[in-house]
């Protein structure tokens, strides 16, 4: 009886139901990225904002996708921009939003302070020791996952450099968390992330289609992508990190697979 007087009898209300006002919130996130854009538009190229305002952008409407797609299975309405793409594009963004919310929760790290370097889909193989090293990948089985290498940061004071502020970042923890592929509608964590500062990373020359990770507390892994281009941009990018991480960055240039082959002797 409340809610009736309220809708029919206050002038404030403009004769709007509580529905309407529940919608409002939702109604304005899409309007969030026609405001970036319009932003971006008078924004010079040169100005330091400009890339971080289509980044924002392209945040805001993967969070939309997001939204809509939850609130489809909820069974209520759904919200959408006219600025959106390819529904592969968007469907490959709502992924990565949800790969990487799971994997900042699994790591308990803030957004804020998370840096994803690298994401996508890689193949997975834990050879017993020395099988690498002898027999190459082809003995290997491997299971597809998807990796996503990230870094956690430290914001440094703001500098001054010919007229402009720049920030600078220093990398303080990296991980690679592994993530299986959906089952039941939910992406779940395969193992428990691999720490960059534990690591060595090293390719066989012989095998150049791999990589392998090896965690000196735990055990070793081996990795491919797609392709030998994808393949190597992983182990650079992995190795470029784990260089500057952990008391063992120093050793980290020495020969490839120090630890792998048990059963010969040492030199």
């Amino acid at each position: 009886i409340f809610l009736d007087v309220s809708q029919n009898d206050n002038t404030a209300l403009r004769r709007m139901n509580l529905r309407s006002f529940l919608m409002a919130p939702l109604q304005r996130v899409t309007k969030y990225p026609l405001l970036l854009s319009r932003i971006s538009k008078a924004t010079n190229e040169c100005h330091p904002d400009f890339s971080r305002l289509k980044e924002a952008k392209s945040r805001v409407e993967s969070h939309l996708e997001h939204i809509n797609m939850k609130t489809k299975q909820e069974g209520t309405a759904t919200w959408s921009l006219r600025s959106f793409r390819r529904d592969s594009r968007k469907n490959r963004e709502v992924i990565n939003i949800e790969m990487r919310e799971l994997s900042m929760k699994t790591v308990g790290w803030t957004r804020e302070s998370t840096r994803f370097i690298m994401e996508g889909p890689l193949q997975l193989a834990q050879p017993a020791d020395g099988q690498w090293l002898k027999k190459g990948s082809k003995s290997l089985k491997f299971q597809n996952v998807q990796g996503l290498l990230m870094v956690r940061t430290l914001r440094n004071a703001d500098t001054v450099t010919e007229g402009s502020l720049e920030t600078t970042e220093t990398v303080q923890d990296g991980v690679l968390v592994l993530i299986k592929d959906k089952s039941s509608g939910k992406f779940t964590v395969l193992r428990e992330p691999i720490r960059l500062a534990n690591c060595v990373v090293s390719a066989d020359p012989e095998c150049e289609d791999t990589f392998e990770v090896l965690d000196i507390r735990r055990e070793a892994f081996v990795f491919r992508a797609s392709d030998k281009p994808r393949t190597q941009q992983w182990f650079r990018q992995i190795k470029r990190y784990a260089c500057d991480l952990g008391s063992w960055r120093k050793r980290r240039n020495a020969l490839p697979n120090i630890m792998i082959n048990t059963t010969q002797s040492r030199s």
